[in-house]
């Protein structure tokens, strides 16, 4: 009976001990900090493609502004008319970015 009793302790005390290791406690961690990773990784990415959109948003607000000015000696009717094109130009170079931005989406890891 005193040996069976000194078993089931020593197998109480082995198990403790298997359950703390940190061989056990690793693996759901470092899968836990690899998704997290991940996930930051995927935030970066986003950040970046949307820097980029407003970037160049920007930029072609900036070249349709000054695209738009009157010209020294240009007459009022090949103003409106360049004006328009101009307006035309804007609005699908401003469709063509939204739909790039669109088409890339958010990041999905495969």
């Amino acid at each position: 009976m005193i040996f069976s009793m000194i078993g089931i302790i020593q197998t109480g005390f082995g198990a403790s001990i298997i359950e703390a290791s940190a061989f056990q406690n690793d693996r759901p961690m470092n899968r836990d900090h690899q998704e997290a990773r991940f996930d930051h990784r995927d935030h970066d990415r986003d950040e970046f493609r949307q820097r980029e959109y407003d970037r160049k948003v920007r930029e072609e607000n900036d070249r349709y502004e000054q695209e738009i000015q009157r010209h020294r000696f240009e007459t009022r009717q090949d103003w409106r008319e360049r004006r328009s094109h101009e307006k035309h130009r804007h609005e699908q170079i401003l469709k063509r970015l939204a739909r790039e931005k669109d088409q890339q989406g958010p990041f999905h890891r495969r």
